[in-house]
């Protein structure tokens, strides 16, 4: 059964401004889509220690995270990785 996507917030900001690695993005999209929110072959894949959702690498600097909500599964940030949602009360 195919999973849905759907970017929110950052994400969705990300893609409209036009994102370096949208071929990546792309393959994750669709692996989401096919295999569900677990992705161990992406590079650095884990669950964030909240417990909130996912993460992985898609480049040196870049970063996507995605959680599971009642009907799909949403893409909420892609960008740098210093910029992540779990670097904010870092800053």
């Amino acid at each position: 059964m195919k999973s849905r996507v759907e970017f929110v917030g950052q994400a969705k900001k990300a893609i409209r401004k036009g994102f370096d690695l949208k071929t990546k993005l792309n393959n994750l999209v669709k692996d989401l889509e096919d295999r569900g929110a677990i992705q161990p072959k992406w590079n650095r894949f884990s669950k964030l220690k909240d417990g909130s959702g996912y993460h992985c690498h898609l480049g040196y600097r870049h970063v996507a995270c995605w959680r599971l909500s009642a009907d799909s599964i949403e893409l909420y940030f892609i960008g740098r990785r210093n910029n992540a949602p779990w670097n904010a009360d870092k800053r």
